[in-house]
């Protein structure tokens, strides 16, 4: 068994998302935690990095073991680095040996940064249809959102696997795109490697060999819209079948995909679960406009990472987890991401759930988390719902439109670094007292950045590095020697560092 000593006042952080809320560690705390056969619905990196210039990784995963300021390696095989002094050099050092595109600049869109994602998910859940996959944008339009990425979700192809619109619910799906793109809408599906089990197309896929298989018979999926059959991604051909599906559609007009499913969980242990999910989200790096959900090891591949369906709630597993695991993302290569879709993602928290039982504070907060993150997603249309409450939200779109030029910046040098959008405040203050400092960050080196996220707080504590910070009003804070806490009543709370 592989063990390695924390070194003096050292502490390890992780690069996979469902992690992030119980990291960073220390010499005093202890935990189990397993960096392969992704069982999180969500990105893996199989990667620890240390405060103190160091890395932790496998390529093939492994299991870690926290004690008494012992790190054991329980399970795989995983390799220490020395990199340097800070957890920025850590990092920078693990991208530079080992990007998946070997230094090449990412496909991935900048408009991911630089305009809104709006998704139908929320709004019409397994009902998509022309009809208001059309409304649904022109009602963004009219209450003053402006015009993004729009993500067609799941329903609305025939079958699974068949990819062509449902000709019922899609009647001239061509018209219906050329009116999203004269709305200023770049627009994406939803997709996912799974057939429905008796369809032609699974029926046609099985006798050319290219579905996973259990003995002598194609192998069922259980996932969350049940028991589907499955393209075996570790055959070539299976994965060209795909990617001549995918350019089906771009002829037609569709600009991108969303990449769901493909979770390692889902797959048998000789189907090689973890290759499965990399290959599944290797298909979506190839896209200009891509999302995927569950990956494993896809680190620098340029892909937008969006955490795992959220619900409408406050503390763990709601609001509270978006800025810990997206900080997490962010060291392990994946510098794009989406903390989920604002006032949550997860469908069955908004069941018999009218107007007047949404909670107002949490859909505000979350916008305020959201809007300085690398990518705003909205699902559930805050026009509907909360129509007195757009302003607000509005308001804070602002605040992102007003650091437009920084935003711009950092994702042209993400694109070929790929080092985070956002940042932990250790990673660009290293040793000041901040390691353990997880509720705020910093976008890029200048910008820090402070929400609230707590249900009823009217202000909330920030801690200033030393140097000199300007507040969002423009009031200059003198030189500090040292790190200091300030209270902020902001709803999100922007300092800027002054040279």
């Amino acid at each position: 068994m592989t063990q390695y000593r924390f070194l003096e006042g050292e502490l390890w952080y992780t690069a996979t998302s469902a992690y992030g809320s119980r990291f960073p560690l220390g010499e005093e705390d202890e935990g189990d935690f397993s960096f392969r056969n992704n069982a999180t619905l969500n990105q893996m990196v199989a990667l620890l990095i240390s405060s103190k210039g160091r890395y932790i990784y496998g390529e093939k995963g492994f299991e870690a073991s926290f004690r008494k300021g012992t790190i054991r390696i329980t399970a795989g095989e995983a390799e220490l680095v020395e990199a340097g002094d800070t957890l920025r050099e850590a990092c920078l050092a693990f991208l530079r040996r080992h990007d998946r595109l070997q230094g090449r600049a990412m496909a991935l869109s900048r408009d991911f940064v630089s305009r809104c994602v709006y998704n139908t998910w929320i709004e019409l859940t397994y009902d998509q249809n022309q009809r208001d996959v059309l409304a649904y944008a022109r009602s963004l339009l009219d209450e003053g959102f402006a015009p993004g990425t729009l993500m067609i979700d799941d329903g609305w192809s025939l079958d699974y696997g068949d990819w062509q619109f449902h000709p019922g619910r899609f009647p001239d799906p061509k018209a219906m795109l050329e009116e999203l793109h004269s709305l200023g809408f770049r627009v994406m599906l939803w997709v996912v490697p799974y057939l429905s089990p008796d369809s032609l197309t699974a029926r046609r896929l099985y006798e050319d060999g290219l579905l996973l298989m259990n003995g002598e018979e194609p192998y069922l999926v259980r996932w969350w819209n049940g028991y589907s059959a499955a393209l075996d991604l570790r055959i070539e051909k299976a994965r060209l079948w795909m990617r001549e599906r995918l350019e089906a559609l771009r002829a037609l007009g569709v600009d991108g995909f969303k990449f769901d499913g493909g979770d390692s969980c889902f797959y048998l242990e000789q189907h090689e679960p973890d290759r499965q999910s990399f290959l599944w989200a290797e298909l979506a790096s190839r896209e200009a406009y891509n999302e995927v959900r569950a990956d494993f090891n896809t680190q620098g591949m340029g892909i937008m990472e969006r955490l795992s369906d959220k619900r409408h709630a406050w503390g763990e597993g709601g609001v509270a987890d978006l800025i810990p695991a997206t900080l997490a993302l962010g060291l392990g290569g994946h510098p794009v991401s989406s903390p989920d879709m604002i006032g949550g993602g997860e469908y069955r928290s908004f069941i018999g759930l009218g107007p007047n039982d949404l909670d107002k504070e949490l859909l505000l907060k979350n916008a305020a988390i959201a809007a300085l993150m690398p990518v705003v997603q909205f699902s559930l249309n805050p026009a509907r719902v909360w129509p007195e409450g757009v302003a607000d939200i509005l308001r804070l779109l602002k605040v992102r439109q007003q650091l437009s030029d920084e935003f711009e910046m950092l994702f042209a040098e993400a694109s070929r670094s790929k080092e985070a959008i956002i940042r932990y405040m250790e990673y660009v203050f290293p040793h000041q007292g901040m390691a353990r400092v997880r509720d705020q960050f910093m976008l890029g080196d200048r910008v820090l950045v402070a929400p609230q996220y707590e249900k009823g707080s009217l202000s909330r504590r920030v801690v200033l590095p030393a140097g000199r910070w300007m507040d969002q009003k423009g009031r200059l804070l003198g030189d500090l020697s040292r790190a200091v806490e300030v209270e902020s009543h902001e709803l999100l709370g922007v300092w800027k560092r002054v040279d």
